[in-house]
């Protein structure tokens, strides 16, 4: 595979910073095992093994590369034929489509596990980000009520995806909005958990999509006849009680 275009997201910066600190130990102590870095690519079919089937030489294809093995950055990389990769779609540029995977995918992946519906209340938080747009757009489509949070130079931009509402984190009050969402999906890792907490409704999903495992031991759960609600970061999900203010770890 010859990769036209790639991109440099969350995933990346993470892992060439060792944040959080545990990354050291999975991808190196003191810098990468893998020395070239990137977790998405736009590239050309250039050469097949003897066994592949599903694509051909010439094919456009663009996604992930496997996270352990990186290479997204590289000028050619070797992919198994069954990775997170598709054909691009006729027309579209190589950087289009490289800036297309790491949003889209991680909001469809968290998205999926909320169960998002028609007709549920959605707030999306970081909402002008790659994976916050990203999730404006796929849970429209679902047929959520969608409202995006940002900054105030990202209002016009997040309207414009098709948020319903759309709330200036520097301007508007958004803890007034207390038990009034379905599906609470914390972006970016600035939004405080306890907010988290107010903004969702009784029974309701609270998504800490950008938040890794060693961040999420921090969480204290409540004690019974409170706010129940699910929390879905990484691969893990649980459920929560809340009788009020978070206790300190």
């Amino acid at each position: 595979m010859r990769i036209h275009a790639s991109a440099v997201n969350a995933a990346d910066w993470r892992l060439r910073r060792a944040n959080p600190w545990f990354v050291r130990l999975i991808f190196g102590p003191f810098k990468p095992r893998k020395p070239i870095l990137g977790v998405v690519f736009a590239g050309e079919v250039v050469e097949t093994g003897t066994a592949t089937t599903t694509y051909k030489k010439g094919d456009r294809l663009f996604g992930w590369t496997s996270i352990m093995g990186l290479g997204g950055h590289a000028e050619f990389i070797a992919l198994r034929e069954n990775g997170a990769f598709t054909r691009m779609p006729d027309g579209m540029t190589w950087t289009d489509a490289a800036a297309i995977p790491f949003g889209f995918g991680t909001a469809r992946h968290f998205l999926s596990k909320a169960n998002v519906s028609m007709g549920q209340r959605v707030l999306i938080y970081g909402a002008s980000g790659a994976v916050g747009s990203a999730a404006v757009q796929l849970a429209k489509q679902l047929g959520a009520e969608v409202t995006g949070v940002c900054s105030t130079r990202n209002v016009e931009l997040v309207r414009s995806l098709g948020a319903h509402e759309v709330l200036d984190y520097t301007k508007d009050a958004l803890l007034s909005h207390r038990d009034s969402f379905d599906v609470v999906f914390e972006t970016v890792g600035k939004l405080p958990f306890k907010d988290s907490l107010t903004l969702v409704k009784p029974q309701g999903t609270i998504i800490t999509g950008s938040e890794m495992p060693a961040q999420m031991l921090k969480r204290v759960l409540g004690g019974k006849g409170g706010k129940q609600v699910t929390v879905i970061g990484g691969k893990r999900s649980r459920h929560a009680a809340d009788r009020g203010p978070l206790a300190a770890p």
